[in-house]
């Protein structure tokens, strides 16, 4: 699509053939009006508004759009209606939430688009896919034909449902007639209501309406001294600052199935009239699986699997829940016509318990204090070097050291290695495909990160975002951006954004499953809230230092319990149980290696009591130190068994191969190998089939009747000691590191301590030499006061002095007189004077 066919810039003012008194005066309702109009988006669907255009159907409201239900013409049939919610404070803000519709739009039709069976992901209507940007299409035959070939406008604003208005512009067959203008409803204050609008408008959206690539912005542009009215059309791309009378047409929509409510609701809510047993649950969590399974063969990821985004059609039936809002986050890019890429999702405002610890927010680090990056405009990938300033900068020249970067850089990555694909072991290490935040712009890995000394080496693609109002990011232009070869930037910290894999999904499913089934558990507390005690429980469940401590002992229950059941013993309880001892490859090896023909393998056996001892020790192990599983022990029933293969069910989908410590003597789980794993349509064997395929096996497990022995009295179990010897390991490690902590603390509250007396003892050096300052001051003010004095005293002598002076002056004449008339009477008198 042409950017020539819109116009920035107001179209020329026109006059209106219409009174100033009458251009904005809606069509006057016809007597007999309803309350409720029909906005007809096809043949046979419509959305109730009224006869302002508001919808006043059922209508959701979310963080990036609006879900309205959507009723057949016989309203019979209901749809639900996806459409962006375009009321950000800027429109880039809007542009981003549009390019999300169209990215959903796009995932839905290649996901749902041919597939004879969708269980586990709510169906969408992809015959009707963007049926928002095409023209209303009306039989003949139909109730409002009049408005046949009319375009939908959608006006939002915040805190209230959209305003809808169909708009239909055409040309009467006689020539005086003109243009005629039809709206609907009757009192809506569409944005095209006069000749002039009509012609402005026509002009130009004529040129595109067979297109319909993108959405559209209408401003009403009124001019209150001539009564002037005029529209300015625009792509949504352009990035227009937000107007008050803003319309938008030819905005991209996704039509589902309709669902009556949440597993969220239902669970808060305890609307389900009867409690569902665990294979009910386990159903549930299948139907999910089959859906998620669909999703990764077809190379999309979910990432946000939580209750609110489970729907239902029959809240009773486990097989009718469906995954739902699977297409918004399903890639990561999605280019535009003009390169425009929508980047990586970085929101970090909601933090839940259903996400995986990658899906939480990223990893701030505060190790270095400058970057610098190497790029060349002719490769697909730069370099970023993080370490301290010092290392890195010229102090003297404020340069970058380039002989020094380029050594660390063939540190790392020599020439016959540039591609650099190898794992790397250190978990906490970023990996090809994660990102990390410097300043406003995210960069993603196209190889492991290496450390070279006390620096950070990483290997990045040349395509990069900038991150805009805190929340959308938009593809940088790295020629702009990077002016010279070597740039250096003075940085406060790093974030460290994980990538979503599949291991993100099965994390999420795991979650649900134990959401599904501790929802059952009927407190009688009033001040019980389940989702408070839900992150307390999935808290400890997913820490990686618990999986590590409970899962051998888990994991050998498991064996034993399952080759008992394979024995075909109706009495399990009293059959022995053999622990197996499961090391670490290298103790395996080095076990080995000083006696081969020794029994202290992998495989070795210890028999220690009986499977139900057995089952009761590690279920007590778990409920003394998981809070909650108690009562998830309740809502199953108080059955050991059961909770011992659930448990270990959720364990395999929250934790990774790759955090395992042991060796396992069954590869297959958990279900992830690693946090980054990817999806594979040529890979039957994949994460998301394998726990659909031990679900089943649950499922059977779970109703063999040799496992009834194994249910308890819930009294039992809270009054029993239960402090066995991996109970009091397990709180001797806890209470070992609580205490490490506390060192640390103390360290930490050590140093503050010191540091706080360094500066109180620099604050009393201070205050001492002011004083010292303060007392010179003091003794050259004394001197100086008593020079002042003594001048003070010189300067009254001299006053004296020139007064007598004075004196003598004024009597000097008279006194010489005096003094020669004596004289002369002396001599007269021979008196020698």
């Amino acid at each position: 699509m042409s950017s020539n066919l819109f116009f920035d810039d107001t179209f020329s003012n026109r006059k209106q053939e219409t009174k100033p008194n009458q251009q904005n005066q809606p069509n006057q309702p016809e007597e007999g009006d309803e309350q409720e109009y029909r906005i007809w988006i096809n043949e046979d669907y419509y959305i109730p508004v009224n006869a302002e255009g508001e919808c006043i159907g059922t209508c959701f409201e979310g963080a990036l759009g609006y879900v309205i239900k959507i009723i057949s013409r016989n309203e019979e049939t209901r749809f639900a209606l996806k459409i962006p919610k375009l009321h950000g404070d800027t429109e880039r803000e809007n542009f981003y939430i549009s390019n999300l519709m169209e990215k959903e739009s796009d995932a839905v039709r290649r996901i749902i688009g041919g597939q004879n069976s969708t269980q586990g992901l709510l169906n969408a209507q992809t015959l009707m896919e963007n049926i928002l940007r095409k023209p209303i299409k009306l039989s003949i035959e139909h109730e409002r034909y009049d408005l046949n070939e009319s375009q939908l406008f959608v006006k939002y604003q915040k805190g209230k449902k959209p305003i809808f208005c169909l708009v239909k512009i055409q040309h009467e067959e006689q020539e005086e007639q003109g243009i005629e203008i039809k709206y609907y409803p009757p009192r809506s204050y569409c944005p095209i209501k006069n000749r002039n609008i009509a012609e402005q408008f026509q002009e130009n959206f004529n040129q595109i309406k067979n297109q319909f690539q993108e959405t559209i912005i209408v401003d009403v542009i009124e001019d209150n001294n001539n009564s002037d009215t005029n529209i300015r059309l625009s792509r949504i791309r352009d990035l227009r600052e937000v107007t008050e009378n803003r319309w938008y047409t030819c905005i991209p929509s996704v039509i589902y199935d309709w669902k009556p409510g949440t597993l969220q609701e239902v669970i808060s809510r305890r609307q389900r009239q009867n409690r569902w047993s665990l294979q009910e649950h386990l159903d549930l969590i299948s139907t999910l699986c089959q859906g998620l399974r669909l999703l990764h063969e077809r190379n999309r990821l979910h990432t946000d699997l939580r209750p609110a985004n489970v729907v239902y059609g029959d809240m009773e039936n486990p097989r009718d829940y469906e995954l739902s809002d699977y297409g918004s986050l399903a890639e990561n890019s999605n280019p535009t016509e003009d390169g425009i890429i929508i980047g990586p999702v970085i929101l970090g405002e909601r933090s839940s318990p259903f996400y995986a610890p990658e899906r939480q927010s990223g990893r701030e680090l505060e190790s270095a204090n400058a970057v610098v990056i190497k790029y060349n405009q002719d490769s697909d990938y730069l370099y970023m070097i993080i370490g301290w300033r010092d290392d890195l900068i010229d102090s003297q020249t404020n340069q970058v050291k380039i002989q020094e970067i380029e050594r660390i850089i063939q540190a790392a990555y020599n020439q016959n290695d540039v591609n650099l694909g190898n794992s790397d072991n250190n978990q906490e290490n970023l990996r090809a495909g994660d990102r990390i935040q410097i300043k406003n712009y995210i960069f993603e890995l196209k190889s492991h990160e290496k450390n070279i000394e006390n620096k950070k080496v990483l290997k990045c693609n040349s395509v990069f975002w900038q991150i805009y109002h805190n929340k959308i990011t938009i593809k940088a232009n790295p020629s702009k951006e990077f002016q010279s070869e070597y740039q250096y930037f003075s940085i406060s910290r790093t974030v460290e954004l994980l990538q979503w894999s599949v291991a993100t999904d099965i994390y999420g499913l795991g979650a649900l499953a134990l959401y599904s089934v501790y929802g059952d558990y009927e407190s009688n507390d009033p001040n019980y809230n389940i989702d408070e005690t839900f992150k307390e429980m999935i808290s400890s469940l997913n820490s990686i230092p618990y999986f590590q401590k409970i899962w051998p002992e888990l994991e050998s229950l498991r064996i034993n319990l399952e080759d008992a059941l394979e024995s075909d013993e109706q009495n399990l309880a009293d059959i022995p149980y053999h622990n197996y001892t499961l090391t670490s490859p290298q103790e395996e090896t080095k076990t080995n290696n000083i006696n081969p023909n020794s029994e202290n393998q992998s495989d070795k056996q210890k028999k220690e009591g009986t499977l139900k001892e057995a089952t009761e020790r590690i279920s007590s192990l778990i409920i003394q130190t998981v809070p909650g599983t108690i009562n998830l022990l309740t809502a199953i029933d108080n059955h050991l068994g059961h909770f011992i293969f659930f448990i270990h069910f959720i364990f395999c989908c929250l934790h990774r191969k790759e955090n395992l410590e042991i060796q396992n003597r069954e590869g297959e789980l958990p279900f992830c190998t690693r946090r980054d794993e990817q999806t594979n349509e040529n890979n039957e064997n994949n994460a998301a089939k394998k726990a659909s395929d031990r679900i089943t096996q649950l499922i059977k497990i779970i109703n063999r009747d040799a496992l009834n022995n194994f249910q308890v009295i819930l009294n039992d179990t809270e009054q029993s000691p239960m402090q066995h010897e991996p109970v009091i390991r397990l709180e001797y490690q806890k209470l070992k590191s609580q205490l490490q902590e506390k060192k640390e603390e103390l360290i930490v509250r050590s140093d503050q301590l010191q540091e706080r007396e360094r500066e109180l003892n620099e604050a009393r050096n201070e205050l001492q030499q002011k004083e010292e300052e303060l007392e010179n001051i003091q003794q050259e003010y004394n001197l100086l006061n008593e020079r002042y004095e003594e001048s003070k005293n010189t300067e009254n002598q001299i006053i004296d002095y020139l007064d007598s002076i004075n004196i003598l002056q004024s009597l000097q004449t008279p006194f010489y007189q005096i003094k020669n008339k004596l004289k002369s009477i002396l001599n007269q008198s021979e008196i020698d004077l």
